[in-house]
């Protein structure tokens, strides 16, 4: 084999490896999601939305030590190696809300667009909830956390 072939096999042996790696960090960023969703949906049911502060959790996510997860780096908009978004999303992480034209987001609200994961969290309970007084108050929770940011 020539320099330009062990080249060539390193880099496939390389891409190959990648490839499996990318596939496993999908499956964890869709597994990290929905239990995300399951705990935000169980605070919302056990305690109204939440008390705003820390819970003690760790921190970003929810996740041990404040560690963020991976899905701001891997996966990030025009990432040809990110995997693709899930079904009925825009890949933004912000929920559709095309569905829901009867629920508009407050006016005073911002397009979301350099929400972190918590202020997601919010902003996505409080687009998907129903109840107008719980929905006042996920809203109400989101404008105190962004100003806090």
């Amino acid at each position: 084999m020539t320099d330009a072939e062990r080249r060539a096999a390193v880099n496939r042996q390389i891409d190959q490896s990648l490839e499996a790696f990318d596939a496993r960090l999908a499956r964890e960023q869709v597994a990290l999601e929905a239990a995300r969703e399951a705990a935000a949906a169980a605070r919302t049911s056990a305690g109204g939305g939440g008390g705003g502060g820390d819970s003690g959790a760790g921190g970003a996510g929810g996740l041990p030590g404040g560690a963020a997860p991976a899905g701001g780096a891997i996966g990030s908009e025009g990432d040809e190696n990110a995997p693709p978004p899930p079904p009925g999303g825009d890949g933004s992480g912000r929920a559709s809300r095309g569905n829901r034209p009867d629920l508009p987001t407050p006016k005073d609200i911002s397009d979301g667009r350099d929400d972190d994961v918590v202020a997601r969290q919010l902003r996505e309970a409080a687009e998907r909830e129903t109840d107008p007084a719980l929905r006042e108050r996920l809203w109400k929770e989101y404008r105190d956390y962004k100003k806090k940011q």
